[in-house]
């Protein structure tokens, strides 16, 4: 008697992998993985549909756990998707409690671009001038 063995290809069990995100293009794939990101992390997949949705959510988690990116890349996924960017309206505003904050959300946010002039992210924050 032989046994047989039924195996189903390219389907994967990490919720993490980009290919049960439908949502995310191949593009943005590409350029997550030049930066090292091969998946989504935790709270990213547990909230990705949620905010493309435009869902109110809180989130918590651990320093390092990828809350930045887990509401960038799906607010930008939307933005494209409804091909909002180009229309010389502001699409999100995003509120940070601190300078170190808005600087990095402006790091992943520019970070998720697929050609430079893509989109416009400015950063606006107190205890500097605004003419230098």
């Amino acid at each position: 008697m032989v046994a047989e063995a039924h195996v189903k290809e390219n389907v994967s069990t990490d919720p993490g992998d980009f290919s049960l995100f439908p949502e995310i293009p191949a593009k943005t794939v590409e350029v997550l993985e030049k930066q090292g990101i091969i998946g989504l992390f935790p709270v990213q997949y547990m909230t990705f549909r949620n905010v493309y949705n435009r869902e109110d959510l809180i989130v918590r988690d651990l320093t390092g756990s990828g809350k930045t990116l887990g509401f960038s890349l799906p607010v930008v996924e939307f933005l494209r998707k409804n091909q909002l960017f180009g229309t010389k309206c502001t699409q999100a505003i995003i509120l940070a409690p601190t300078r170190e904050l808005a600087l990095q959300i402006t790091k992943v946010l520019n970070g998720l671009k697929h050609y430079p002039s893509e989109y416009n992210v400015i950063t606006v924050y107190g205890g500097v001038s605004i003419y230098d």
